[in-house]
């Protein structure tokens, strides 16, 4: 099942994974535009949000979705 759908907009969630370090800033926007859909995980292909510029193709584990972001910064303000 794809989880991210083309024009939705991503945080960077970790710039570590399988013991390598990305080009993706950790709490920076990212839109996606393509999703790949693999039998043992998920890409999706991003761009900046802030430059429009390619970034490249990552497991969807690098991100979480903006209303989830959105949510953890409530509650950090909240408690």
């Amino acid at each position: 099942m794809i989880r991210y759908q083309k024009g939705d907009i991503l945080i960077c969630s970790t710039h570590k994974m399988y013991g390598m370090t990305t080009l993706l800033e950790v709490g920076e926007q990212y839109q996606v535009t393509d999703s790949i859909e693999m039998a043992e995980k998920n890409l999706v292909s991003v761009n900046s949000t802030k430059t429009g510029e390619y970034i490249g193709l990552f497991d969807d584990k690098h991100f979480i979705p903006l209303d989830i972001w959105r949510e953890f910064q409530l509650r950090k303000l909240l408690d």
